[in-house]
C-alpha cells in the first residue's frame, strides 16, 4: 500500500482512516516547507503469517513501513499499529487468550481498543502507560498458565535465551593503539558492529545516518566480498550512528523522535520501544560531527547502556551529557542507574564506555585527536585525560567497544577500522 500527503507548513498531520480500516489508521507527520512526503507499508501475507507462526518463516517474510520525503529541510514519519502490518496478529493472541480467564480477555480487548484509539494522536507518546497495563497483564497469565507468555507485536515465537556471562573488566584505558583499516565500504556517515555476546562473528552495517536498512554479514570476509547474508527491513528507520546490536537484537533510536526501539534479528519483529522523556531532541546533534546522533546506545561488560543530551534540571539549568543503565528486555532505567556527567553538546567528537566508564574524544574532523574526557560510575568522578587517538580519515562518526574483542571499532569517512587498546595493570 502506498499513501501520500503534500505539505507545505510545519508541522503537518495526516490521518488516513480509509485506508485500512478505521481500527487501524496510518499517520503521516510531516516538518519543513514544501514538504512532500509518502508511507509505502508492506504489511506481512496471510500465508507468511501462517509460516512464521508454523516456525517455517522464510527471509522475506518481515513487515515494514518506509518514510520517502523530498523537499527543502523536510523530515516526514509514518506510524502504523501491528495489526496493519499484521494480519495474523489479533486473531493468535485472541485465540491464545479464549482459552485463559474471561477476565484476561477483556483486558486484552480493552488494551487493543486503547491501542488502536490513540495510533490516531500519538501513541509513542502514551505507550509507556499501556506497557505497564501489559505487564500486569503477562504476570496475570504467568499464574493462570503457571508458564511465560510474552506480549509482543507480531506472532514469532520468543527469541532465544542468551547466557549471560561475567565478561572480566580489564580497567581503564592506558593508550590506544593506532587504527587498523578492514575495509573501505559506504558513505562518509555510518556504523559497522558485532553483537559481543554471540558465539558467531557476524557483522552488521547501517550505511548513512538516516534509514531503516541493516545489512549482515556473516564473517569479515564476507563483509570485503560484499556479500551480505541478510538484509533487514525496519518498521520504522533509524537516525544517527548510535545503534548497536546485543543478544540478538538491534537497538536504535527512531527517527526525528525521543523513542528506542529494540528489534529481534531472529523473528524480526518489534521487540520493545520505550520514550526517553527527558531528551533534549534537537535538530543540531550533542555531537561535533553532526549527524543527529542525539541517542546512543553502549555496550560493555556490564550489559547495555544509553547516551544522551538532558537538562540538568537540579543545579545549572545547561544541558548535559547523560549516561544510563538500559534494561535490554523492556528499555527501562533506574534513576539509581543514571548519571549527569560533565559533557556539554558540541564539545566533544564521539564517545563510548569500557567497564563502566565512559571516555570522550575531543575531535572527529582532525586527524590527531585525543581522549581528552572520562567519567567513572563507579566512584560518580570525572577526569580530564590526554590519550592520543587518530583519526585517519579526520571524519569519524561512529566509536563503540566491543568487551568481546575487547577493540574499538570506529567508521571514519567511509573506511571501517578497529583501534587496539592498552589498560593499566
Amino acid at each position: 500500500a502506498r499513501l501520500g500527503c503534500w505539505t507545505r507548513q510545519p508541522p503537518q498531520h495526516c490521518v488516513f482512516p480509509q485506508a485500512l480500516g478505521e481500527a487501524d489508521q496510518v499517520r503521516m507527520t510531516s516538518e519543513g516547507s514544501d514538504c512532500r512526503c509518502k508511507c509505502i507499508l508492506r504489511p506481512l501475507s496471510k500465508d507468511a503469517c501462517s509460516r512464521v507462526r508454523s516456525g517455517s518463516a522464510r527471509v522475506e517474510d518481515f513487515y515494514t513501513v518506509e518514510t520517502v520525503s523530498s523537499g527543502a529541510d523536510c523530515k516526514c514519519s509514518c506510524t502504523a499499529p501491528p495489526s496493519s502490518l499484521n494480519p495474523c496478529e489479533n486473531e493468535w493472541k485472541m485465540e491464545k487468550l479464549k482459552k485463559q480467564a474471561p477476565e484476561l480477555f477483556k483486558l486484552q480487548s480493552m488494551v487493543d481498543l486503547l491501542e488502536g484509539t490513540l495510533y490516531s494522536m500519538d501513541l509513542m507518546k502514551v505507550h509507556s502507560y499501556i506497557s505497564k497495563v501489559v505487564a500486569q497483564m503477562n504476570t496475570l497469565e504467568e499464574v493462570s498458565e503457571r508458564a511465560s507468555y510474552p506480549w509482543r507485536l507480531s506472532l514469532p515465537p520468543p527469541p532465544p535465551r542468551y547466557p549471560v556471562k561475567e565478561v572480566e573488566c580489564e580497567g581503564t584505558i592506558e593508550s590506544v593503539e593506532p587504527p587498523t583499516e578492514h575495509h573501505s565500504y559506504g558513505r562518509n556517515e555510518g556504523a559497522w558492529m558485532k553483537d559481543p555476546v554471540a558465539k558467531d562473528d557476524r557483522i552488521y552495517v547501517t550505511n548513512y545516518y538516516y534509514g531503516n536498512s541493516l545489512v549482515e554479514f556473516r564473517s569479515l570476509d564476507n563483509f570485503k566480498q560484499g556479500r551480505w547474508s541478510n538484509l533487514y527491513k525496519l518498521p520504522y528507520n533509524w537516525i544517527g550512528t548510535g545503534h548497536v546490536v546485543y543478544r540478538g537484537a538491534f537497538y536504535y533510536n527512531r527517527a526525528f523522535t525521543k523513542n528506542i526501539i529494540k528489534y529481534d534479528l531472529k523473528e524480526r519483529y518489534v521487540a520493545g520501544w520505550a520514550l526517553l522523556h527527558d531528551v533534549v531532541y534537537e535538530d543540531t546533534t550533542p555531537w561535533k560531527w553532526r549527524g543527529h546522533s542525539d541517542i546512543d546506545f553502549a555496550v560493555d561488560e556490564s550489559g547495555l547502556w544509553v547516551i544522551y543530551p538532558s537538562v540538568d534540571y537540579d543545579y545549572s539549568q545547561q544541558e548535559v551529557i547523560v549516561l544510563s543503565r538500559l534494561d535490554p528486555g523492556d528499555l527501562s532505567v533506574r534513576r539509581e542507574t543514571t548519571w549527569k556527567t560533565g559533557l556539554k553538546r558540541n564539545t566533544y567528537g564521539n564517545c563510548f564506555i569500557i567497564c563502566g566508564i565512559l571516555y570522550a574524544v575531543d575531535t572527529s574532523s582532525q586527524k590527531e585527536g585525543q581522549i581528552s574526557y572520562a567519567f567513572d560510575t563507579h566512584t560518580n568522578t570525572e577526569a580530564e585525560l590526554r590519550l592520543p587517538f587518530l583519526n585517519q580519515y579526520a571524519f569519524t562518526t561512529q566509536v563503540d567497544y566491543n568487551p568481546k574483542e575487547k577493540v574499538l571499532y570506529a567508521w571514519d569517512n567511509g573506511h571501517q577500522m578497529t583501534y587496539g587498546l592498552h589498560f593499566v595493570v
